[in-house]
């Protein structure tokens, strides 16, 4: 998950965030695609691939530009984005 989540949900809840929402919210949202991809990459170990031909498999499925991803997911802000869509 994100690596500042327990800070956001402390804020929201200390808003008087409803813990259900949360709750809702985040599964309906989070896709998990890292972890998958470690399954994936796990499973594949276990169905006989070789270690280093899957490695190189998962290295190639990085993005090409990290630090502009890492740069947009910290910065991004779906109520923000709704809003401007909205008005």
């Amino acid at each position: 998950m994100e690596p500042e989540i327990f800070a956001q949900l402390k804020k929201y809840f200390q808003a008087g965030g409803n813990p259900e929402q949360v709750i809702e919210l985040l599964s309906k949202n989070y896709l998990a695609v890292a972890q998958m991809a470690n399954l994936m990459a796990e499973w594949l170990i276990l169905a006989g691939a070789e270690i280093n031909d899957v490695q190189q498999q998962v290295h190639e499925l990085r993005p090409k530009r990290p630090k502009e991803v890492l740069f947009i997911c910290l910065r991004f802000r779906p109520a923000r984005l709704r809003i401007i869509c909205t008005t």
